[in-house]
């Protein structure tokens, strides 16, 4: 389990690095992300070059329909309140995300690793979403139901974890590539995304450590 949680987290850290470090520019930064976790896919854990490219897809889909549905929700929204009083449609849509198996397999991994503790990591959860997604929406809405699993499973507040992922997201926000490139687009300034990173990611992780230590008291307390 711990091996394959490093192998997966290699590509995330890789965007950091790069980006922080490195204060490489943000399309080479996660194309060679990209690339990264393409080979670990073939060569480690033996997925065809099809499934690699099919994944790929799926992956740029689960971001994306988040953000749509609530484009979409926001345009219909007064119409279908005024129609029917309720959210139920959107409600359902939400709540089939939490009848994922995959969603139930991460739950059971984390908590079989973290025990007791992983109200310490929680809003981290919710900060790698947004640092991927470039969302908070989407990480909150993919990870939601993983953190009322979990709370589930430690019989702790699901409140707690639920507010720890949303509140970890906005800190993935602060150095979400895909933020840092249309802040460098709307100001002109090409090619700067990694030395943004890099004056941003300390006060990200001063903010996440806070952020985490709240959590944890606020559970136990």
């Amino acid at each position: 389990m711990l091996v394959q949680v490093i192998l997966a987290v290699i590509p995330i850290a890789w965007l950091i690095i790069s980006m922080a470090v490195l204060k490489m520019a943000g399309y080479k930064s996660c194309g060679i992300g990209l690339i990264i976790s393409a080979v670990e896919a073939f060569a480690i854990y033996g997925l065809s070059l099809g499934e690699v490219v099919t994944g790929t897809l799926e992956g740029v889909i689960a971001a994306v329909w988040p953000i749509c549905i609530i484009i979409v929700g926001a345009m219909f929204l007064y119409n279908m309140s005024l129609r029917t009083g309720s959210m139920n449609v959107i409600k359902k849509m939400l709540a089939s995300v939490s009848n994922d198996k995959r969603v139930a397999a991460l739950a059971n991994g984390l908590v079989a690793l973290t025990g007791n503790v992983y109200p310490v990591i929680a809003p981290l959860i919710g900060g790698i979403g947004c640092f991927v997604t470039g969302s908070a929406t989407s990480a909150c809405v993919m990870f939601a139901s993983l953190q009322q699993n979990i709370a589930q499973q430690l019989g702790i507040s699901e409140a707690w974890l639920i507010a720890a992922n949303s509140a970890g997201a906005t800190a993935g926000k602060m150095i979400s590539p895909q933020s840092i490139a249309l802040g460098v687009a709307a100001i002109g300034v090409p090619g700067s995304d990694g030395r943004i990173m890099s004056r941003t990611i300390g006060w990200c992780a001063l903010y996440i450590v806070i952020v985490c230590v709240v959590c944890y008291l606020g559970v136990i307390l």
